[in-house]
């Protein structure tokens, strides 16, 4: 996948990229409808006499989309389906309304969900696996 981007802001060793939505993120749009912003920015390790307002490439890996999507979205899911099951082995042993239960499991495994990709996302290589380029090169 590539991306067009701007550099907005150098300081030292890294630079920040504004991205705007290209083709691939029109058919998705996740990012804009959780940020609502139209716009992403990513830093990165600054380009050898990068300038500000300088238009560069980003490609990403085919195989690095496929993991973050993976995880972004079937994280989530096993949430759910954890806290369903959660709900029916302790429906006899927690003694509080079923229809409470549920919602409260379901909720709080979504929660450990999104720790969990925000951990990843710290963690992550993928992030390694960006390919920056100017535009003219």
């Amino acid at each position: 996948m590539k991306e067009t981007g701007k550099i907005i802001e150098i300081t030292g060793e890294e630079m920040l990229v504004e991205i705007e939505n290209g083709e691939n993120c029109a058919n998705c749009g996740l990012c804009s409808s959780i940020t609502g912003h139209a716009k992403k920015v990513i830093s990165h390790k600054t380009l050898d006499n990068a300038v500000v307002g300088e238009y560069v490439i980003i490609e990403i890996p085919d195989d690095a989309v496929l993991k973050s999507s993976i995880i972004i979205f079937l994280l989530p899911v096993i949430g759910i389906f954890t806290g369903i099951l959660s709900a029916y082995l302790l429906k006899d042993l927690i003694k509080i309304e079923f229809n409470l239960l549920l919602a409260s499991l379901i909720l709080m495994f979504i929660a450990i969900s999104f720790i969990l990709i925000r951990i990843i996302d710290k963690r992550s290589k993928i992030k390694d696996s960006l390919i920056i380029k100017r535009v003219n090169e």
